[in-house]
């Protein structure tokens, strides 16, 4: 901050006092999907963040020159720096959000083109001219009908013979002052009808209305930046001759000085932010986004801890995870369905979908396989674990196809249904598989054995089905199981402190997510938290941590209790 009244950032509108203005800028270029197809994948928009005060971390160092190429990859909740002053007054940023005309015909699915005047137009459109078309035949009322009436009860006093168009404009418009509305009626070819009508202030009262507000959210907006210091004449040059400001002479040369004392050069701007370009409410579109849940290859690395705590019998081990995000890898040919199952199953909240990844992650092996480990080893094999949360046992095989309309004979499900618990209540030394052998029951076709192995993902069974069957099954075990009311419980999260061969390593849990857990894996134990016969729920934990700390706003407790932490203490993101 520099104390000189004549430096261009202490430049005043208000006074002839020194007033402060910080320019630390950044600007992020954001990728994502919100969807499949070629409108919704590799969604680009930019978000501006100026006023800065300080850089912090990765920032400062692409602004000092120094950064490595990880250090120009931004993640959610990433440290940017520190709010500065706007003509004086601290803790103030100026945040845009932007995206080009390619991008916002993704996101909005139009950009332009002629109205459809034979179907309802957008309602949310209270910026510029907006145009009602009247058809022929329109009846005038000399009331206003209540709200959400259709057919008035006052008398008809006018009913026009040909079409018009009826254009109101807010702001400036055509009336005399800033603020008024005016009201023009048009042919159709734009010639003027009658009598322009003015409301004078009409603009500063609709805006107090909270309808109007909200609305006006909503709104996106075309027009050049304001932080390109090529354009600044181009820009503001109108205020030099309008009457209310009029900037001539040292008060537009202080004026102008100050605006490229804010501003860069096109240059140092992303080439889409030179060119006019859309800008939406900052709050408005990042609260839909967040909505959309829709999680991009970039975005499903990050739920994928780095390192876990394991624990084996009575001592904890501290182990790195290796994640494979190669063409052929889980996580590649997998992300599609398993994001549409997701939407399809209402696995629709961060918290839902914490507890789902924190169980899929660590069944899968940190997305390794869509197998059970030692599968062909367990007594109950071939109905061994598979899919992302490792359907397991004849039955629950025989639900899933019954649930997808297969035919399954009765005679079938009640003969292996049966040697399954049977086999269940031996002593685990003595059970066997040899009771499941497939060639015991003739009525266990081909097909059958193909639909089972689909849903690890073999390709016999088809292409489509083993691409399907993995995610879809899980989905139909979180519905079935109930999961998701466990998963909209209480997730306080409880600091836990264990030894490890790496030293005290920190792992977080909640009782929804043990409840979460337990529904799928031990039911017996729901309601008896952290019970020790439920394996690999401190894995399970970080997991869940990881998905939290991306996809939600959870805070995590420090060593003193207090909800300070956005990332779980002692644990690295994975970029």
């Amino acid at each position: 901050m520099n104390s000189d009244v004549n430096h261009a950032q202490n430049y005043n509108p208000y006074g002839t006092s020194a007033k402060w203005t910080d320019n630390g800028m950044v600007i992020i270029r954001h990728t994502t999907d919100i969807g499949i197809g070629v409108d919704a994948t590799s969604i680009v928009f930019y978000s501006l963040i100026t006023h800065l005060s300080e850089l912090r971390g990765s920032f400062l160092r692409v602004a000092a020159g120094s950064a490595t190429a990880d250090d120009y990859r931004v993640s959610r909740k990433d440290i940017i720096g520190l709010p500065g002053k706007v003509y004086g007054v601290a803790d103030h940023i100026h945040m845009e959000i932007v995206c080009d005309d390619n991008h916002l015909r993704r996101l909005t699915g139009r950009t332009s083109g002629g109205l459809a005047t034979a179907t309802n137009g957008r309602k949310d459109a209270v910026y510029g001219e907006i145009y009602f078309h009247l058809p022929a035949g329109t009846q005038f009322y000399a009331e206003r009908p209540a709200d959400n009436i259709i057919t008035p009860t006052a008398p008809v006093t006018h009913t026009i013979g040909a079409r018009i168009v009826v254009g109101v404009t807010y702001g400036g418009g055509f009336g005399p002052t800033p603020g008024s509305a005016s009201v023009r009626s048009y042919q159709l070819d734009g010639t003027e009808i009658g009598t322009t009508l003015v409301e004078a202030d009409a603009e500063s009262a609709a805006l107090s209305s909270e309808a109007v507000r909200r609305a006006m959210t909503r709104i996106v907006c075309k027009f050049p930046g304001e932080w390109n210091s090529d354009g600044i004449d181009q820009r503001y040059g109108w205020l030099k001759s309008d009457q209310t400001y009029k900037l001539e002479g040292q008060s537009w040369e202080k004026f102008r000085a100050h605006v490229a004392a804010l501003a860069v050069a096109s240059e140092s701007l992303p080439s889409d932010l030179v060119a006019p370009h859309w800008h939406f409410h900052p709050r408005t579109i990042l609260k839909h986004l967040s909505q959309n849940l829709w999680l991009s290859l970039s975005e499903f690395k990050q739920i994928v801890p780095r390192t876990i705590v394991r624990k084996n019998g009575n001592s904890y081990s501290w182990e790195n995870v290796i994640l494979s995000t190669g063409a052929s890898s889980i996580l590649a040919t997998q992300r599609v369905a398993l994001n549409r199952m997701a939407r399809q199953y209402g696995i629709n909240s961060p918290l839902r979908l914490a507890s789902f990844y924190g169980n899929s992650i660590q069944e899968t092996t940190w997305l390794s396989g869509l197998r059970e480990g030692g599968a062909t080893g367990t007594w109950y094999s071939p109905w061994y674990g598979r899919g992302f949360l490792q359907l397991t046992s004849p039955g629950n095989y025989f639900n899933y196809w019954r649930f997808r309309g297969r035919q399954v004979p009765d005679s079938l499900y009640n003969a292996l249904t049966n040697a399954y618990n049977v086999e269940y209540g031996k002593s685990p030394g003595s059970r066997s598989n040899t009771v499941f052998v497939d060639g015991n029951y003739p009525l266990l076709t081909l097909q059958m054995r193909n639909w089972r192995n689909a849903i690890e993902g073999a390709t016999n069974a088809g292409a489509e089905e083993s691409a399907y069957a993995p995610a879809d099954s899980a989905g139909f075990y979180w519905s079935s199981l109930r999961m998701a009311a466990y998963a909209d419980g209480n997730h306080t999260m409880e600091r836990r402190v264990v030894a490890t061969q790496a030293g005290s390593k920190v792992f977080y849990r909640s009782i929804a997510f043990w409840r979460a857990s337990a529904s799928v894996n031990l039911p017996s134990r729901v309601d008896q938290p952290y019970h020790n016969s439920l394996n690999g729920f401190e894995a399970r934990c970080v997991a869940y941590m990881y998905a939290l700390s991306v996809l939600s706003d959870v805070r995590f407790p420090d060593a003193t209790g207090q909800l300070t932490l956005d990332f779980p203490e002692g644990y690295q993101p994975r970029r």
